[in-house]
């Protein structure tokens, strides 16, 4: 996977914009920035989208922008020249896409049916976009035909909103999602650019799906970590069991056994992504390169701990 899909994976939100002047590049983009969004997509509906990328590129270091709705390869140097990092079509165009591979520009065409599916791998692609998504059954139709193909990642686009975002989010077929209803033509047109922001912050929220899971108590001695366990459980009639980190109680107390992260013990939340959500907490001065990562049975990172401490408690990351 290119770095620059790994970035667009780790933002997971692309926000697509049609901008019929120019003049709006730059506020529009640093709404979607100041909304926690460091990406957008500039579509060649109109005259305005190569120079509105140059802008955007140029006045928001910090934002990866790509070019959308793109249909000819002189679009794609024109929006290249301009800026942009990634090039995405609504369609598979072979020459479009070859001419994309041979000049190492990341590429993320649409695709529809299965035939498609076998063109973008026929091409050597590893990431497409499902278009118009919720036109062709929405995420359940996106699980049935991607089953066959697992290697293939996908970017659903078309008809997706707040209240179905986190569903295609939650399937791990998904790399990243996109749409417009981040910044609608009516929140440009009207300059309303407390309303991106607060869209774009929404959508982040929605994305990561954070939920409080539970805290973690240390104690100096295995005996006082399940002795506390069991005052708990008795008094909350609730179910405990012991790991190799602790004691538990439901699903809202751990008593930890002797060196656990953490000054006094950590509070847990769960995420729907674990790779998304330590990049955006990045962004806010956590880290979570500490020794006390935790991993499923196959390998997989299911659990992490901030180094950074909260009033001497450190912050869990758990996969949902």
């Amino acid at each position: 996977m290119s770095d620059i899909f790994k970035r667009i994976e780790e933002l997971g939100v692309l926000p697509e914009l049609t901008l019929h002047d120019a003049i709006d590049a730059i506020p529009v983009g640093r709404a979607i920035a100041d909304g926690g969004i460091s990406m957008a997509e500039v579509t060649f509906r109109t005259e305005a989208a190569e120079d509105s990328i140059r802008l955007m590129a140029n006045a928001i270091p910090g934002m990866l922008i790509g070019a959308g709705t793109v249909l000819t390869i002189e679009q794609v140097d024109a929006a290249v020249k301009a800026g942009a990092k990634f090039i995405v079509s609504p369609g598979i165009h072979d020459e479009i896409v070859r001419y994309c591979l041979d000049k190492d520009i990341p590429v993320i065409p649409g695709v529809s049916t299965p035939t498609d599916i076998e063109n973008a791998l026929r091409l050597g692609l590893s990431l497409v976009k499902f278009f118009p998504a919720e036109s062709n059954g929405g995420i359940k139709a996106l699980r049935a035909m991607s089953e066959p193909y697992p290697g293939l990642r996908f970017m659903p686009s078309g008809g997706l909103n707040e209240d179905n975002v986190a569903d295609y989010l939650r399937s791990n077929k998904v790399l990243a999602v996109a749409g417009n209803w981040m910044a609608t033509q009516e929140m440009i047109r009207f300059g309303d650019m407390q309303g991106i922001q607060n869209k774009c912050a929404r959508a982040v929220r929605l994305m990561l799906g954070f939920t409080y899971d539970h805290v973690g108590l240390n104690f100096p001695k295995d005996e006082e970590a399940e002795s506390a366990a069991e005052d708990l459980a008795r008094i909350f009639d609730a179910d405990m069991y012991e790991d190799t980190a602790g004691f538990f109680v439901g699903n809202f107390f751990e008593g930890v056994k002797p060196g656990g992260p953490g000054l006094y013990g950590h509070i847990a939340y769960r995420t729907y992504h674990l790779g998304r959500a330590m990049a955006y907490l990045k962004e806010k001065g956590l880290t979570f390169d500490n020794p006390f990562a935790r991993y499923d049975e196959d390998g997989r990172l299911e659990a992490v701990f901030s180094d950074q401490e909260v009033g001497g408690m450190s912050l869990m990351l758990m996969q949902q």
